[in-house]
């Protein structure tokens, strides 16, 4: 499995078989889809009418240059430009993705306003390359990507977007997805709020762009374009997933007074517009066509059994055409309720995913799935959310006395406010790195908020429901291993190792970059629970003081602990030293980074025990920092260790 590890972090067995809106695992199940796998196959999978044009296109074009074109390609994009709304009939489709319909949009806006500024909404998501994970608020990628060119609005609302532009002139563009599926989809009509946001594009100069890889296909019901549904037109649109009906396949609409200022190799992507995608394109849009008159009724239909299934007293469902978001009225552990929902819905034989951050379940099933299984599909994820929901409702305040998995089985419970007993060992080690910082006890306020703060940015956390009153419950269970079991474990690959300290690293890191220290970073702090997927546990330790002296201390308490957590004997731990020292360096200069690793160093040389349960010895803190503080003598006199050298001498220690 390591093999695929950095292509594919799959969860499930993998799907054998697929046709309509089924599928089935290599394990014998099949499941109902109501996801449409990516939320990108309206027709299903594997539908006759795309199955034959797509035969037919791979043995008379295979792949041609694009300094030739092909007749599916030229089609393809006459069809686009006939259906899309009146005075976008530009079309760029040499495009694979809607990764590569979302940047290609912005440089289109980029080269239009001579502006470099995009302005997107927090908790929205358009796409996996290195410019649209920038955009990306909630996600790791601002720290890989240039985010000083992404402004968010303060809200997750079009009416906050319409704030935002009215008070710059520097925005080359918005981005937005009308429906805006990846934040839970709208409470109401967007349609007045939209149009305000058009108005106002147009006083700033601003281009407006409609993200519609997660609308267009069918999923608007009879309206193909949000344009037709809300009545606005934006200046661009983008095109992914249900274009292609299965196929690799993305496509840029815009304005012709637009069209001519990108040239050759400017949104030129290699397998963009391929023939056989562009086939199956065209076929799904002649099904699609034939579809269209009926979406309406599905969609009343849709309507009516999401009411049946999740009863509006006790849930919040959201409906823009054949979309749906479901979560509960209560805001209590809405992430809780969603996860086991889905999970009890695959053990049930359906598939769902979830949605905004996670908080809510997202249906959003084939259009060819018939009534009669969709009705079947939706009440079993009905009922499953009632029994996970009556599950909930039996856990106990978490400041009430009581047996942790007596109320809800793998729930974790504490009462809030406990007792730390490493809170010593940490205020020891703050008075020996910088007597102007000191540790503090987070209350079930303060944790709740900070978990909340971390998620928004992108850095995974158990989320706190420690607050007193009735809602209190410390925090859920979490299934996984902690970080420092998998260090520690032989069998664990380097591979792995290198990857989760890595990205426990980035955690850290990307809160330090908004501001916000965490406190208590170590890996026993951390769950791992998935392939390689991590969770921030236990708020309950902070730092106050200088804000650039906490962080220091956080990064390097952090990697010291981490290092220290892997065998000594394993070459990865000297190859990891050398980059996170490196990392300190790049972060904090080479003077603070040594001055902070000097001063850990002259603590654990003072101790001659372990320094609080679990820890390693203390002579191992110290043969660590020292080998990382010869890598930063290193670096200062320009000098760099013998090949093999530095991981020789940590792997003797």
């Amino acid at each position: 499995m390591s093999a695929i590890t950095a292509a594919l972090r799959a969860v499930h067995p993998p799907i054998a078989h697929a046709a309509g809106g089924r599928f089935t695992l290599t394990d014998g199940r099949t499941l109902m889809d109501l996801s449409a796998q990516t939320l990108n196959l309206p027709l299903g999978q594997s539908h006759p009418a795309v199955i034959a044009a797509v035969i037919e296109q791979a043995g008379a074009v295979q792949f041609a240059s694009s300094r030739f074109g092909t007749t599916p390609f030229v089609q393809l994009s006459e069809r686009l430009a006939a259906l899309a709304p009146p005075g976008l009939d530009a079309v760029a489709l040499k495009l694979a993705n809607g990764s590569d319909a979302v940047e290609t949009a912005i440089k289109i806006a980029v080269l239009h306003t001579r502006r470099r500024k995009i302005a997107c909404l927090p908790g929205a998501w358009h796409g996996e390359s290195f410019l649209t994970l920038g955009l990306a608020s909630s996600h790791r990628g601002r720290l890989i990507s240039p985010g000083s060119q992404v402004v968010t609005a303060a809200a997750p609302t079009i009416a906050a977007l319409v704030h935002l532009v009215d008070s710059r002139r520097d925005l080359a563009a918005v981005i937005v997805d009308p429906a805006l599926v990846s934040n839970g989809l709208p409470p109401a009509d967007l349609g007045a709020d939209l149009a305000r946001l058009r108005e106002a594009c147009e006083q700033a100069g601003t281009l407006l762009i409609f993200d519609e890889i997660q609308t267009f296909g069918g999923w608007l019901g009879e309206d193909l374009f949000a344009s037709e549904a809300t009545g606005v037109h934006p200046d661009l649109i983008c095109l992914g997933k249900a274009l292609g009906a299965g196929y690799p396949l993305a496509a840029v609409l815009c304005r012709s007074d637009l069209s001519d200022l990108l040239q050759y190799n400017d949104a030129e992507f290699t397998y963009g517009g391929h023939p056989v995608s562009c086939a199956a394109a065209l076929a799904g849009l002649d099904v699609l066509t034939g579809l269209r008159p009926g979406l309406g009724h599905r969609v009343a239909v849709f309507a009516g059994l999401l009411s049946a299934a999740f009863g509006p007293d006790l849930h919040e469902v959201r409906q823009v055409g054949l979309i749906a978001t479901v979560t509960l009225t209560s805001t209590r552990l809405r992430e809780v309720w969603a996860r086991r929902v889905a999970a009890v819905c695959l053990q049930r034989g359906v598939f769902v995913r979830s949605t905004d951050q996670g908080s809510r379940l997202l249906l959003k099933p084939p259009l060819v799935l018939s009534l009669q299984d969709l009705e079947a599909a939706i009440g079993a994820a009905g009922q499953a959310g009632q029994e996970v929901r009556a599950g909930l409702a039996r856990v106990r305040a978490a400041q009430a006395v009581h047996d942790p998995g007596t109320h809800l089985r793998g729930c974790v419970l504490r009462k809030p406010g406990r007792p730390n007993p490493q809170d010593g060992y940490v205020s020891a080690l703050l008075d020996a790195f910088d007597e102007d910082l000191d540790v503090i006890t987070r209350g079930p306020q303060a944790q709740e908020d900070l978990s909340r703060d971390l998620t928004s940015i992108g850095v995974p956390t158990a989320i706190m429901y420690a607050v007193p009153g009735q809602d209190a419950v410390d925090y859920d269970y979490i299934e996984g291993r902690s970080l420092q079991d998998i260090l520690q474990d032989a069998g664990s690959s380097p591979a792995l190792l290198n990857g989760l300290v890595m990205r426990h690293y980035e955690l850290v890191v990307t809160a330090h970059d908004h501001g916000i220290v965490i406190g208590d970073r170590w890996p026993g702090n951390a769950m791992v629970t998935g392939p390689a997927a991590l969770q921030l546990i236990d708020l309950e330790l902070g730092y106050t003081g200088p804000a650039a002296q906490a962080a220091l201390f956080e990064e390097s308490f952090c990697v010291l602990q981490t290092l220290a957590a892997i065998p000594a004997h394993r070459r990865v731990r000297a190859d990891l030293l050398i980059r996170l020292v490196h990392a300190l360096i790049c972060r904090h200069g080479p003077e603070r980074a040594g001055e902070a690793l000097e001063r850990l160093a002259g603590f654990y040389r003072a101790t001659s025990r372990p320094v609080h349960a679990g820890s390693a010895p203390a002579q191992i803190y110290s043969a660590i920092l020292d080998r990382a503080l010869t890598e930063v003598s290193a670096l200062r006199a320009g000098v760099r260790p013998e090949a093999g050298t530095a991981a020789d001498r940590l792997v003797e220690v």
